[in-house]
């Protein structure tokens, strides 16, 4: 198993692209953020949804292919350790809470050099409303703690697995569409999908695997609508890859040849060609499903088609490779960094530079504005994963509260995963 981290990790990679490339699509042309049948949009951004080029555009596949990763490699971490579940959620806490708080703090600086400079630029580009109403309403020191301490334990109104709905406004959370990096929604998520595999890896070590399986299925079908059901398929993904059918298995060309039209469909899937009655008869299947945060009918197609390209990727060694090389290996080591620093950056300096190349026209103006904006987030991602993410990673290592002596001797393939930070 320590042979496959690397293209898991390159995975991740590509998919923090595709999250950044939706981001400054949707600045562009923002009624691409909106699929469903009955909006509006010009012949080229139908053909465009319609074609297998949404993929690379496809944000909510890329972050439910985060999730799905998670749930493998989570696993494999938590097996190989001795830690306590205490010190596991503090592990998890330090992990994603400390980058999430650097990320609003830089977020923040970027809007106080850059006030409300993503409205003029929604102004410019034909009154772009998702560009208008993407960043905060105004700058307040307040604000900046309040989102610290509440993003990834309560999330934002609206985006809470904890006071979901209605709870979350009354509570004063923060809205989504104010937050100082938008993107940390999914960091909410993550933790909690974290503490569901702890959960699920506890259960596999203090139950016979009968009840471990049943456990597993009513947690899937229970989650089926789900984002959080992504981490559950990723544990028993991971559970899959061990066994000596998956050796076995794997080797099979029939297999291999399943897995590229798995990643195609999955593709498919993601293009939103599905019959408006089957997304109906989705709606219905579902209904029973009230958790906060489910997943829509559209956004269902982007999830499983991302759990299809998930596990094509697991049965083409083709694939693997590529995403293993070292443009993946890059990519997967600043995936996250990038993720938390590129959004406050479209809609400050970005949207800034947009209006100030005015005479470019709007095309030219984005388009040059882009360039730059796209320079300094990759120089911003190098310097926050060195000063950031780097020493989150380390401090989330050392963490020890009540922790139970660590098994000696053994290899296990949560050790190699470990080691590669792959898991954090």
């Amino acid at each position: 198993m320590g042979t496959r981290v690397s293209y898991l990790d390159g995975l991740r990679g590509f998919a923090a692209l595709v999250v950044v490339i939706m981001h400054y699509v949707l600045a562009a042309a923002p009624a691409i953020g909106n699929i469903d049948p009955a909006t509006p949009h010009p012949e080229w951004e139908n053909w465009f949804i319609h074609s297998p080029l949404f993929v690379l555009a496809d944000g909510y596949l890329a972050v439910s292919i985060f999730f799905l990763i998670s749930g493998t490699v989570l696993t494999y971490s938590f097996e190989a350790s001795g830690r306590s579940f205490s010190t596991q959620v503090m592990r998890r806490v330090a992990r994603l809470g400390l980058p999430m708080a650097a990320s609003v703090v830089v977020g923040a600086l970027w809007y106080l050099a850059f006030p409300h400079a993503h409205v003029a630029a929604a102004a410019f580009l034909d009154n772009n409303a998702w560009l208008r109403n993407a960043g905060p309403a105004r700058m307040r020191i307040g604000a900046v703690l309040e989102e610290l301490c509440t993003a990834l334990f309560l999330g934002h109104a609206h985006f809470s697995l904890v006071l979901p709905g209605l709870l979350g406004e009354h509570a004063g959370l923060p809205p989504l569409s104010h937050s100082f990096n938008a993107p940390l929604w999914t960091l909410h998520l993550e933790f909690y999908g974290s503490i569901l595999v702890l959960l699920l890896v506890a259960a596999q070590r203090t139950l016979p695997p009968f009840w471990h399986r049943l456990i597993c299925t009513i947690a899937f079908c229970g989650l089926i609508a789900h984002p959080l059901g992504l981490f559950v398929i990723g544990h028993f993904a991971a559970k899959m890859l061990k066994t000596s059918d998956w050796e076995t298995l794997s080797a099979r060309r029939t297999t291999k040849i399943a897995g590229g039209c798995a990643i195609a469909l999955g593709v498919s899937m993601s293009a939103h060609l599905a019959p408006h009655l089957l997304m109906r008869a989705y709606n219905h299947a579902v209904a029973f499903e009230k958790l906060p945060m489910k997943a829509d009918d559209f956004h269902f197609f982007s999830q499983y088609g991302a759990i299809l390209i998930f596990f094509g990727v697991l049965a083409v060694p083709g694939v693997q490779t590529a995403l293993g090389s070292g443009l993946g290996k890059c990519l997967g080591k600043y995936s996250f960094s990038v993720y938390l620093v590129h959004f406050p950056i479209l809609l400050t300096l970005v949207s800034f530079l947009t209006v100030r190349f005015a005479a470019l026209g709007t095309a030219g103006a984005f388009c040059l504005a882009s360039i730059i904006g796209l320079s300094v987030t990759a120089v911003l991602t190098v310097l926050f994963e060195r000063w950031v993410d780097r020493p989150a990673t380390e401090l989330s290592r050392r963490l020890r509260v009540f922790d139970r002596p660590r098994p000696a001797g053994g290899y296990s393939p949560g050790a190699a995963i470990a080691e590669t930070g792959i898991d954090d």
